[in-house]
């Protein structure tokens, strides 16, 4: 969380499932909807080992969908490791 540039990071580490991932962001959005309410919302998933599961049309409708704000992508899967200035 980012208080200065209002924007907050949800980020789930998994192994191989990404689309039980996406649906845990989203719920914990949901769950933090009010505490959030003037923050932008950025989701983060690492994932441990390679999978198919990126390249499925509802991963890419949800990336597509979300798309930028201010340059940086609201939604970022990446295998193992991810490095980015917050």
């Amino acid at each position: 969380m980012n208080q200065d540039k209002k924007s907050a990071y949800l980020i789930e580490l998994k192994g191989s499932n990404i689309l039980y991932a996406m649906d845990q962001v989203i719920s914990a959005e949901k769950l933090l909807k009010g505490d959030l309410a003037t923050y932008s919302i950025f989701y983060r998933i690492i994932y441990r080992s390679r999978t198919q599961e990126v390249r499925k049309s509802r991963i890419i409708r949800w990336r597509e969908k979300e798309g930028k704000r201010d340059g940086i992508p609201i939604v970022i899967l990446k295998e193992k490791q991810l490095e980015e200035s917050i």
